[in-house]
């Protein structure tokens, strides 16, 4: 999030937001913004759920078959609705979506409208997985648990390999060349050990129990510690 707003300015601007409408190429389109009363905070930084609701429209092509045997070709525009989930974090000014899938950077871009009349000042970020996994090597991080790899040479072109402590196997060294697509690694926070799967394309997912659910405060703290491997793209 562009830093000429502040949180607190974000905070109100997105709470009085409420409901707009707007016409689409065949229906009308809804836009609201929902914020959390809860409280969070953590060491200095505070954290507010909010949930973004929002129609687009998606074009519709089906075809079908009249009477005489003849294919027709039958085009019509469906409205759509999404229900998007995102945190504003106070320090330094960032907004975590859940995902990166098309709806949340549908999202992206209306909160940037919301919040700067225009739809490019919320900059997604990307990170450098090669970088992250070169200072692995060099003792960085805790343990290396899985790699997601591609455009391998040789026979086998892609593929995923998992385990504990994988650069110790020397099956990790066959595909130690290849590009990634994310790697999971193995991180401290205080006393424990966080298992983090990690992106190019900016997704970050924490593994805890099957039934908990992600803890906002820790993935901050994961995000955060990943900033020197972060590329804002423009």
């Amino acid at each position: 999030m562009d830093e000429t707003i502040g949180f607190n300015e974000a905070y109100r601007t997105l709470s009085g937001y409420g409901c707009t409408s707007r016409e689409g190429r065949a229906h009308t389109l809804y836009t609201r913004v929902g914020l959390s009363d809860e409280e969070i905070s953590s060491n200095g930084v505070q954290f507010k759920h909010g949930m973004l609701y929002f129609h687009d429209e998606h074009e519709i092509s089906e075809h079908d078959m009249g009477e005489d045997g003849t294919i027709e070709e039958n085009r019509f525009i469906r409205r759509r609705f999404h229900a998007v989930p995102f945190t504003l974090v106070s320090n330094p000014g960032l907004i975590m979506f859940n995902n990166t899938k098309q709806p949340s950077q549908n999202a992206k871009a209306i909160l940037s409208e919301i919040l700067y009349g225009m739809d490019e000042k919320v900059n997604a970020v990307e990170y450098n997985i090669q970088a992250i996994e070169a200072d692995l090597l060099k003792g960085q991080f805790s343990g290396l648990w899985t790699v997601d790899y591609k455009d391998r040479q040789g026979p086998i072109k892609k593929g995923r390999v998992y385990g504990d402590d994988i650069d110790q196997d020397a099956m990790y060294g066959q595909v130690a060349g290849a590009p990634r697509n994310n790697i999971g690694i193995k991180m401290m926070s205080g006393d424990k050990d966080l298992k983090v799967n990690i992106y190019r394309t900016g997704n970050i997912a924490m593994f805890a129990g099957w039934n908990q659910p992600q803890d906002v405060t820790k993935i901050y703290e994961i995000v955060e510690a990943l900033r020197p491997y972060q590329t804002v793209k423009g």
